[in-house]
């Protein structure tokens, strides 16, 4: 593999895809059609759609990115599936394309700066989804195991409660020592850590723990999500979580299932 003199700022540019560019995309914007991760309607974007659409953010104008997005929506393609596929795919794309050297720190550049442009665009067609928490709400903080910097998966996760009425605090990519702090002094109903690595493991307990020891919270429930229990649920107990949660659009509920049998039991 080539060796690359930007490889600090390609780090951040990719990161602004995961981080900031795929949660924005997915669920900051409601749409005039109904924008939901999931719906029973099939997308009219083709494979040529995606692929010319790649095309023209790697190198075109922006007029001509946008006049591509326009024709798409005229020709019918709603503008959920522009948010939620098309641009998503693309950004993984660019991604993949400069991790595999098969394009340089220029045209990632300009494909993100395309892809910022089609969003702003996008977003000025659609209302922002405004939510605000009781202030009995429950509370809930989310961060990422060891301070992992795999951070989507909780900024989706965090805006899935924020929907469901919530009070959320995200701190993905944290420190432990900085998560235990917190949570010393705020009062957390709920701490969610989400974990993409094998490794981790044997400091998750660990950190777990800290977590327990630390909350000001007695009666905290700490949570676990992500990859590695997606594939093996049964380890989230044995790691001393209170419940492994998957499925991003039902773990509020299953969140406060959880709480409301601790009182029960209480």
């Amino acid at each position: 593999m080539k060796a690359r003199n930007n490889s600090d700022a390609a780090d951040l540019l990719l990161g602004a895809i995961e981080g900031e560019i795929l949660p924005r995309l997915m669920l900051t914007h409601s749409d005039n059609d109904g924008v939901s991760p999931k719906s029973s309607e099939s997308s009219l974007l083709t494979e040529a759609d995606h692929s010319e659409f790649l095309r023209l953010v790697r190198g075109e104008s922006a007029a001509s990115t946008r006049r591509f997005v326009s024709g798409l929506i005229s020709r019918g393609v709603r503008r959920r599936d522009i948010l939620l596929d098309l641009m998503p795919r693309a950004a993984r794309t660019l991604g993949t394309l400069w991790e595999e050297d098969l394009c340089d720190f220029a045209e990632v550049t300009i494909g993100l700066c395309r892809l910022h442009e089609v969003l702003r665009d996008q977003s000025r067609l659609s209302e922002p989804l405004r939510m605000h928490a009781a202030n009995d709400a429950p509370q809930i903080l989310f961060g990422t195991a060891c301070g992992d910097q795999h951070i989507f998966g909780v900024l989706v996760a965090a805006e899935c409660f924020r929907r469901d009425g919530w009070r959320v605090w995200s701190e993905p990519a944290t420190a432990p020592e900085d998560l235990a702090e917190l949570v010393a002094k705020v009062a957390f109903d709920v701490v969610a850590l989400s974990v993409t690595c094998g490794s981790y493991k044997e400091r998750l307990v660990g950190e777990i723990a800290v977590l327990r020891r630390s909350s000001c919270e007695p009666d905290v429930k700490v949570v676990i999500g992500g990859r590695l229990f997606a594939e093996q649920p049964e380890l989230g107990e044995a790691l001393g979580a209170d419940a492994f949660l998957g499925d991003v659009e039902t773990a509020p509920r299953e969140a406060r299932k959880l709480l409301a049998e601790a009182r029960v039991d209480c």
